[in-house]
């Protein structure tokens, strides 16, 4: 799938996206490194679209983050410039934590003693432990909200739940609204420092 070293300039989130999803039975992806590898080409850094400089309405405004230029109009940068995150609503719950004196890491990979992994949204380490930040933000499409049960039901299987506190869930709206007053209010009470 990619050279021993750097990243292949043909494989894309994208291409992996089409390749995912337009196969009509079976799709076969070799790797020569572990599956996991796969898993990083869902961040925007892996994103082709990201890295275009092009726009139809205006000139392009370049920024360097990391492994390269991306258009800034296509990728959210937190507050504090140490992550591209994949939606205006993380954005939003990120720099929520970060005012409240919280130092959120984003998708952190999670593995759990059976080998699984997950990407918590954010990871927070608190003086009573670390605790697991997903804000689900598409909960009315059903494969979102389908994909968001398994996760769910795998950090319970490995005592992860927002009864004994280690996972905290946000959301939009339906609409897609976010609720920012709503958020404060949880990282206040969940979260106090």
């Amino acid at each position: 799938m990619e050279p021993e070293r750097g990243l292949n300039p043909l494989v894309t989130r994208e291409m992996l996206y089409t390749a995912l999803t337009r196969q009509s039975d079976k799709v076969f992806i070799i790797c020569n490194k572990p599956s996991s590898e796969i898993r990083k080409y869902g961040n925007a850094e892996f994103s082709d679209l990201a890295h275009r400089k092009t726009n139809l309405f205006g000139k392009a405004i370049l920024r360097e983050i990391r492994s390269g230029w991306y258009d800034s109009r296509l990728i959210h940068k937190t507050c504090d410039g140490k992550y591209m995150v994949r939606s205006k609503s993380e954005v939003s719950v990120y720099n929520l934590l970060v005012s409240a004196g919280h130092k959120p890491i984003y998708e952190e990979p999670l593995i759990f003693a059976d080998g699984l992994k997950v990407l918590p949204d954010f990871t927070l380490k608190t003086p009573s432990g670390t605790v697991y930040w997903e804000h689900l933000g598409m909960l009315g499409d059903y494969t979102y909200r389908k994909d968001w049960e398994r996760k769910e039901k795998l950090y319970a299987y490995n005592g992860i739940t927002i009864e004994n506190g280690k996972l905290i869930t946000s959301q939009d709206g339906l609409s897609g609204a976010i609720d920012t007053d709503k958020i404060a209010r949880l990282i206040a009470e969940k979260l106090p420092i």
